[in-house]
């Protein structure tokens, strides 16, 4: 059936290429084709005379558009008394079915595959998406972005285990054409541009997006199409398995992002460290030791938020990305075989331990640790001090987990008593006070002078935690040394 399709699509196209001959047989006969193709027994007999046919179809309909390129402008008729609705009914169907029918042909047919490279229909592919892209998107509606995605889709299937297909398509989409498709407004057609990256993508030429200056502004793009297209599959594959993995990509570009691509880059190494131990992860020591640098970066920045004491009200940046760098660390380093690079840094417990220490001084003052009056607590700032002295803590904790360099180094710099302190009740960060014991335990175990530390101290009172309880309806009493709890009403109900 498909040779006789063939046969009828030649003599459709042997008198000439204008207009009239790309009708609505042409379309129809292509279609039957695209049919056919879905089926690999018709893959695997297709000649090389089709690839032939279909590449020139493609010649002729980039030809007349070429011709028609003043097509979103004119609004009187065009060719062959054909109106610009005419032309945009009769070419963005048939350019969507050709490369439809080639999307089909290549679909795990390496033989195929080549075909398209030896006929020059890659090339015209590429040719055709140009103009496609070129178009506003009011023209033609949605059958223009089924040719944008169907065309995006045959270049991927196209690639996909061949190298020299990767090469051609490379070569002709980086980076221009390739940054044009992510800023796409049809998530379709950017999740098919991501994957077309995926299948394209190696060390080289990822790094080749943080050393060459055109490729900067596609990094970015895919950052960006992370975070506004949360839902789809193709741009996280991307990130995880190309980007993050990368030795040289982040490590090099990350300074020159913006705060939001930051963001996503923690955002994705946090969920890639939430992975269970047993699979293994492709994460580089560079990638991981960015975030000492981070931690110092942006707590310098935290420790001058905090000098301002008399206006906390907004959050800088720098410190939204802290509390990231935080969750971050705090899951690399509860996994202490994993990253020993991270737990014998020797930044992050001063770095952690300076934040912990000026946290504690700044609720101390205002309660709250971005603003002197809680008639003003934005709602950013209760976020952010929600768990935000937790996570500090608790990183402390996982340094010190049978490690008795930093066991040592936390007692040289006075932290034990600052742990100790945050084992009070505290409204803004839940599980504090189970952490820092968590904490204690790890600093005084296998260790004898951090145990004589905790010895030599003396009981000075009852921790601020206590008026929370009595808020709660519950009186604390000390009796010849000991504790005692009653309660003295019922807590309001709420």
């Amino acid at each position: 059936m498909a040779s006789l399709v063939l046969v009828e699509l030649n003599e459709l196209l042997s008198v000439d290429g204008t207009l009239q001959k790309l009708g609505p047989r042409t379309l129809e006969a292509v279609a039957e084709l695209t049919r056919a193709f879905r089926q690999p027994e018709n893959r695997t007999v297709a000649s090389q005379d089709l690839f032939v046919t279909l590449t020139h179809l493609l010649r002729l309909i980039t030809q007349v558009s070429t011709d028609v390129s003043s097509i979103e402008l004119a609004e009187s008729e065009l060719i062959a008394g054909k109106t610009k609705g005419a032309v945009v009914s009769t070419l963005l169907p048939l350019a969507a079915e050709t490369v439809r029918c080639l999307r089909n042909l290549c679909v795990e047919c390496l033989r195929n595959q080549n075909f398209c490279r030896t006929t020059g229909a890659l090339e015209e592919a590429i040719k055709l998406l140009l103009i496609l892209l070129g178009l506003p998107p009011d023209v033609g509606d949605e059958i223009l972005f089924v040719a944008l995605r169907c065309s995006i889709q045959f270049l991927g299937n196209a690639a996909v285990g061949n190298v020299q297909n990767q090469c051609t398509v490379w070569s002709a989409a980086f980076p221009d054409l390739l940054l044009r498709c992510l800023l796409l407004s049809d998530s379709k057609a950017v999740d098919y541009c991501c994957m077309l990256l995926h299948t394209c993508f190696n060390t080289s030429r990822v790094n080749t997006l943080a050393s060459n200056s055109s490729g900067l502004p596609l990094a970015r793009a895919i950052l960006d199409v992370c975070h506004t297209h949360p839902e789809l599959e193709w741009p996280l594959l991307l990130v995880t398995q190309h980007v993050l993995p990368s030795s040289f990509f982040i490590p090099t570009i990350y300074q020159d992002l913006n705060h939001r691509q930051r963001l996503t880059v923690l955002e994705v190494l946090e969920v890639q460290l939430d992975e269970p131990p047993e699979k293994e992860l492709s994460l580089p020591p560079s990638l991981l030791l960015l975030l000492p640098w981070q931690l110092r970066q942006c707590g310098t920045a935290l420790l001058e938020l905090l000098a301002q004491a008399a206006d906390r009200e907004s959050i800088s940046e720098d410190v939204v990305e802290l509390q990231r760098v935080l969750r971050c660390l705090c899951r690399a380093t509860a996994q202490p075989g994993r990253f020993p690079d991270l737990l014998d840094h020797p930044d992050i417990l001063p770095c952690a331990l300076e934040l912990l220490h000026a946290t504690s001084e700044a609720e101390k003052q205002n309660g709250a640790l971005y603003c002197t009056d809680k008639a003003d607590y934005s709602v950013a700032s209760r976020q952010l001090d929600q768990g935000f002295k937790c996570e500090m803590v608790r990183l402390v904790g996982n340094l010190c987990y049978e490690n008795k360099t930093n066991q040592d180094k936390i007692r040289e710099l006075d932290g034990i008593p600052l742990i100790l302190d945050s084992t009070s009740i505290d409204d803004n960060n839940p599980f504090l006070e189970q952490w820092a014991v968590l904490a204690i335990h790890n600093l005084t175990e296998h260790n004898l002078e951090n145990q004589a530390v905790l010895a030599a101290m003396k009981r000075q009172g009852f921790a601020p935690g206590v008026d929370a309880l009595r808020g709660l309806g519950v009186e604390v009493e000390e009796r010849e040394g000991r504790l005692y709890f009653k309660t003295t009403k019922k807590p309001p109900s709420t």
